[in-house]
């Protein structure tokens, strides 16, 4: 998928696919509480092996961890509208803090500039807002809201993190929305 107005060469990625190596899948028994107890051999992390199960305990875990997530989602793709895109991933990204990950959104963010904005920002100028927290960002989580695969920015946001080998999770929303599932 190429983005449009997207110089490839200005950042220096290729788009990769979803399903690419490196991709985790958070299921319902994805450790948010990261006990410190739980040894990382033990962790039941769905998806492809990763090659070093205890770094990944070490950046997911909250009590590890010296950073933030950047939590990536749709926004024109969303079929429910913007607002409520900003709502729904709100939503997600409170019960990410409830659990002690630190995270950044920013659709949540971002929306409510628009209004005090002078003029309406094209797709590649959020695009170049967005890269500063990606480059600050442990890594990605991605709400798989629906749309999230149709996404241009969440497409990006994914070949830009995996192409400078910071990890990306792919989360899904009732595990996302529900956080008595994951305890």
């Amino acid at each position: 998928m190429r983005l449009e107005g997207m110089d490839p060469k200005m950042l220096d990625i290729a788009p990769t696919p979803v399903k690419a190596p490196g991709y985790q899948i958070i299921e319902k028994d994805w450790p948010l509480d990261c006990p410190r107890d739980e040894p990382a051999e033990q962790m039941s992390i769905s998806g492809p092996v990763i090659d070093n199960i205890k770094k990944a305990h070490a950046a997911l875990c909250p009590l590890d961890k010296s950073g933030y997530w950047y939590l990536a989602s749709p926004y024109e793709q969303y079929p429910y509208g913007h607002d409520r895109a900003t709502t729904d991933v709100a939503q997600i990204a409170a019960n990410l803090v409830e659990r002690g990950i630190v995270v950044f959104a920013p659709i949540v963010h971002s929306h409510h500039l628009v209004p005090w904005l002078s003029r309406k920002l094209t797709h590649q100028e959020w695009l170049n807002f967005d890269v500063p927290f990606l480059d600050a960002a442990v890594g990605l989580i991605v709400a798989k809201m629906p749309g999230w695969h149709n996404s241009n920015g969440v497409q990006f946001e994914m070949a830009y993190m995996h192409k400078r080998g910071k990890p990306v999770f792919l989360l899904p929303v009732d595990v996302a929305r529900n956080p008595v599932a994951l305890i």
